[in-house]
């Protein structure tokens, strides 16, 4: 399966759901307003929004143009965390200059790197908190939001667990899916964040070369030069960058004006939120891997 065809197979899933979900609302009559959920990212506004289907609509802290590592709050984006029943956010490891005012929240708060039911992974650099690029990480941070939401609107029960078990179900699919389009392309590849070290873990996918860690920070000459060095020995002339870089700037950098430079999304930015969306970003980010794995100069 393609994964255009696999994107038509999810809304094909989608279209029973939906009409799942139309059932189970009929018989849901609200008396009081659900919590209101609001996530730090966009990755986990998809998640919840999957969790929330038919209930309520989370809402996203961090708008477009927000680099979780570095945040200036806007008005908009405080209130959002002051309005939040729940607040589901990474942690400091990611979030860091929100650590003070989650702090001082009376809310329910999921800080994800805490929470012993996600595997997380370590760099040289301490914890990388891209923690929610893989299925399996999806599902537990899935089943985390609809506990707390469950215990607190206990008469919408039914639905969050339908939603739990209908999302649990696609991202399982995803993984086999994905598993199987990504063996057919596995070769040396090359990034220039390394945002994917969770998705490489969830699909045994090999190391790649890396610009740069996990921070994000800009890389020093001795580390530009290594990887000059390394892709040239390698033959390789791709690199997978997120949609905000630019391609003649990492070019430039590099040293090769035929560099091709592939754009994968581990944020999601333009990914429009709701059931499936989740399964879309993974999706997205495997075509960017597969289509610059094994990029050799011919």
């Amino acid at each position: 399966m393609t994964f255009s065809l696999y994107r038509l197979a999810v809304g094909t899933l989608a279209r029973g759901l939906q009409i799942t979900t139309a059932f189970l609302l009929l018989g849901s009559t609200q008396l009081v307003a659900a919590p209101q959920v609001a996530a730090t990212i966009k990755p986990l506004q998809l998640i919840a929004a999957a969790v929330t289907k038919g209930i309520s609509v989370p809402d996203l802290v961090l708008g477009a143009g927000q680099d979780p590592h570095v945040i200036a709050l806007r008005p908009s984006e405080r209130r959002a965390i002051g309005n939040a029943d729940v607040l589901i956010w990474i942690g400091p490891a990611l979030e860091q200059p929100l650590a003070e005012l989650v702090a001082t929240l009376d809310a329910t708060v999921l800080t994800l790197q805490t929470q012993p039911s996600l595997r997380l992974l370590e760099t040289t650099l301490g914890l990388d908190p891209h923690l929610w690029l893989s299925p399996q990480a999806a599902t537990a941070i899935a089943d985390l939001l609809a506990t707390a939401l469950i215990e607190l609107d206990p008469q919408n029960a039914l639905l969050y667990t339908s939603n739990l078990n209908a999302f649990s179900a696609q991202m399982s699919a995803v993984q086999q899916q994905l598993t199987i389009d990504l063996k057919r392309s596995q070769g040396p590849w090359v990034v220039d964040h390394y945002a994917y070290r969770y998705f490489v873990d969830a699909f045994a996918l090999p190391e790649p070369l890396v610009l740069r860690e996990s921070d994000n920070r800009e890389p020093g000459l001795r580390t530009v030069a290594g990887l000059r060095a390394a892709m040239a020995q390698d033959g390789l002339n791709c690199i997978v960058a997120e949609p905000g870089e630019n391609a003649d700037e990492l070019r430039s950098l590099l040293g090769n004006p035929e560099l091709r430079v592939i754009h994968a999304d581990p944020m999601g930015q333009q990914v429009e939120a709701n059931a499936f969306a989740f399964a879309t970003l993974l999706a997205d980010i495997a075509a960017g891997i597969s289509a610059c794995m094994g990029g050799v100069d011919e």
